[in-house]
């Protein structure tokens, strides 16, 4: 039998590869007294009654690029037009220039508002890529800031796409 972790070796969750397939990843203790928890997007009620208005759904959808401080509009929309997703179950993915990749994200509360954190992996150039970053809603715009492991980063705004 290979080891744990080398190609073809068993794992104790199924075919993806040692890690919990999304749906188990979710589960989430129950408080007594509290209504069972809401799998939605944003921040989720308290037990006490005071709920926070859910400003995560305004991130759901596509963003196109329309600035980034590191690069020029030719470079971001090098191979198509530059642009940042999210999609309703926390993924998401984007494009400018060559960089590419897949996001997770989570919704966090930043002062009074919303904010949107993720990290992705995919590609930078033609070498695998991954990273982190962060965006807040201002004025209609997506405006945030995304890193490149190990490599660049860059502040960003995006015009949300109809």
């Amino acid at each position: 039998m290979p080891a744990l972790g080398t190609i073809g070796a068993p794992t104790h969750r199924g075919t993806y590869g040692g890690r919990a397939p999304f749906h188990e990843a979710r589960k989430v203790p129950v408080i007594r007294g509290c209504p069972p928890p809401k799998f939605e997007i944003g921040f989720s009620h308290s037990c006490r009654g005071q709920t926070m208005v859910d400003r995560g759904k305004s991130f759901i959808g596509a963003w196109r690029i329309t600035h980034m401080d590191e690069w020029d509009q030719d470079y971001i929309d090098l191979e198509m037009n530059g642009y940042i997703r999210f999609n309703d179950d926390k993924t998401g993915n984007f494009q400018f220039g060559t960089v590419q990749g897949f996001i997770d994200y989570r919704i966090q509360k930043y002062g009074k508002q919303a904010r949107i954190e993720f990290s992705w992996e995919g590609c930078n150039d033609t070498d695998p890529g991954c990273g982190r970053g962060w965006a807040i809603i201002e004025k209609g715009q997506l405006t945030g800031h995304l890193f490149i492991h190990m490599c660049d980063d860059s502040a960003f705004i995006a015009k949300k796409q109809e």
